[in-house]
């Protein structure tokens, strides 16, 4: 279980900064990630971890 906590923790605050910068995403919005939080994240992942914590298809993720 640390194995996995270790995998999963670079996500959780991924997700944890968008929903700070982000108040109410909606359906095709570009949200907004720092660019710290988003560094451990592999480019390929970010899209798809930020739909997947909102339960939304088409978001997209900006890095500022």
């Amino acid at each position: 279980t640390a194995a996995f906590r270790d995998r999963t923790r670079p996500y959780e605050a991924f997700v944890a900064d968008i929903r700070a910068r982000n108040a109410s995403p909606h359906e095709g919005d570009v949200v907004v990630a720092s660019e710290a939080v988003a560094r451990p994240i592999p480019v390929l992942y970010r899209d798809v971890a930020a739909q997947a914590a909102f339960c939304m298809d088409n978001l997209r993720v900006e890095i500022r």
